[in-house]
C-alpha cells in the first residue's frame, strides 16, 4: 500500500525582520516508570544557574470553537510544558492564517506552503503573505503543516508497517504525526510565543459504494509579534521532546520533506519515533553516545545519531541534535532513552522514558 501522509518543511521556515534571526519550519504524515526514568540532565555549569520564573509555563485556555483544532493547541501546550519549553499562546491573527492555509490544502488536495492565486481558497501564496493578509504583525514566524488520505478505501497496513485508518485523521494523529518528525519537530520546539491552529477535513471524496475516501490538512503557524522577543529560557539544562512524563506519541516517523536522510525511502523503509534535544544556552549541542531500549524486555534498538553537521539541508541549529530508532516502535509501549555528549563546553548526560502511542 503507497503511503499517503505527505509533510513539507517550508523553505523559509522562520521569516524574521530585517534586524532579527532565528529559525522555523512546516510538516506533511509516557507514562513515569520506575527509578531510571527522569530528566537526569547532569550538567555542571560554570556558574549558578539563573532563575527561569519569568519563562512561560502555564498554558492558557483557548477559544476554539471546532474540538479538533483545540485538540492540537492543547497537544502541543501540553508536550511542550511537559518537557520544559514554554507554553504558547493562542492568536485570532495566526489562526486566520492557519485555517486559510489548511483550508486551501484541502479544497485543492495539495500540500506544502506555497499557494497558487489560481486554485480554489487562494489566502497568499506564501506564509509571509499569509500572516500579513491576517493582520498580523511578525517579527518571527514559523509553519508546521501536513496532509493525509485516509478511509475505508485504503485503509489497512504496508508491508513496512505503516497503517492507514478507515476514517478521517483527527487532530490528535495529525499534530503526533507532526511531533514524530525531525525538522518539524525542530520547529515545533523552537521558542515561540504565539500560535494558530488550522484543520480541515473533506467530505467523502470516492464515489465507489461502501467505501470512504477522506483528505485531511492540518497547519500550526507560530509567531513571536513584532516588538517583543521570544521567551528566554533560563533553566539551565538540556531538554527533550519526548521526554520523561510523555505518553501516546506516534511510534513511526514516515516520509518528511525535506528527508534527514534523502537516499532512504520513509514509505518502504520507514523509523522510529525521533528524540530532538535542544541545548540548555542555544549553545553547541554534540550527542556522542546514544542508547534506546524497550522498558519491558529489555531489547536494545539501533538508532541513528544526527547533530547539526550530519544535516544535509544546514536547517538544524547547532543547539539541536537527534536521536533517531532505525526501525518503528511498538505501539503502547514503554522506551528508555539515554544520550551523553557536549553542550558548549559543558559535558552532559540525559536519561529518561517514554511512551508511545498506535499510529492512529
Amino acid at each position: 500500500m503507497k503511503q499517503v501522509n505527505k509533510f513539507t518543511i517550508i523553505a523559509i521556515a522562520a521569516i524574521l525582520t530585517a534586524c532579527g534571526g532565528g529559525g522555523g519550519g512546516e510538516s506533511g504524515n509516557n507514562e513515569n516508570s520506575g527509578s531510571d526514568g527522569g530528566n537526569s540532565g547532569i550538567e555542571k555549569p560554570t556558574t549558578p544557574p539563573v532563575s527561569n520564573n519569568e519563562y512561560p509555563m502555564q498554558p492558557t485556555e483557548s477559544t476554539y470553537v471546532d474540538s479538533q483544532r483545540k485538540v492540537i493547541f492543547d497537544t502541543i501546550n501540553s508536550y511542550r510544558t511537559t518537557c520544559g519549553f514554554s507554553a504558547i499562546r493562542q492568536n485570532s491573527l495566526t489562526d486566520t492564517a492557519a485555517q486559510g492555509h489548511s483550508n486551501y490544502l484541502e479544497k485543492n488536495q495539495a500540500s506544502g506552503h506555497i499557494q497558487s492565486s489560481s486554485n480554489v481558497g487562494f489566502t497568499g501564496a506564501s506564509l509571509k503573505d499569509r500572516a500579513l493578509n491576517a493582520g498580523y504583525q511578525w517579527k518571527m514566524l514559523g509553519e508546521i503543516a501536513n496532509t493525509r488520505n485516509s478511509g475505508s478505501l485504503i485503509s489497512g497496513t504496508s508491508p513496512s508497517g505503516i497503517e492507514t485508518s478507515d476514517t478521517a485523521s483527527s487532530g490528535k494523529e495529525m499534530i503526533n504525526r507532526l511531533f514524530s518528525t525531525v525538522y518539524h519537530l525542530a520547529v515545533a520546539t523552537d521558542e515561540w510565543s504565539e500560535m494558530g491552529v488550522g484543520l480541515s477535513q473533506s467530505a467523502n471524496l470516492t464515489p465507489v459504494i461502501g467505501k470512504t475516501l477522506f483528505y485531511t490538512s492540518s497547519v500550526v503557524n507560530f509567531g513571536v509579534p513584532s516588538g517583543s522577543d521570544q521567551p528566554l529560557y533560563k533553566g539551565g539544562k538540556v531538554r527533550s521532546f519526548p521526554c520523561e512524563g510523555v505518553n501516546g506519541v506516534s511510534p513511526i516517523f514516515t516520509a518528511e520533506l525535506p528527508s534527514p536522510y534523502p537516499s532512504r525511502n520513509f514509505d518502504t523503509d520507514p523509523m522510529g519515533t525521533p528524540i530532538g534535544f535542544v541545548s540548555k544556552d542555544q549553545s553547541a549541542l554534540v550527542i556522542q553516545n546514544a542508547t534506546y531500549s524497550d522498558v519491558g524486555t529489555g531489547t536494545s534498538l539501533a538508532v541513528k545519531i544526527f547533530n547539526s553537521k550530519d544535516d544535509p539541508h544546514a536547517t538544524l541549529k547547532d543547539s539541536q541534535a537527534f536521536v533517531i530508532p532505525e526501525k518503528p516502535l511498538e505501539p503502547n509501549t514503554s522506551y528508555k532513552v539515554t544520550a551523553s555528549g557536549t553542550d558548549g563546553n559543558n559535558s552532559f548526560q540525559y536519561s529518561f522514558i517514554f511512551k508511545t502511542g498506535s499510529q492512529n
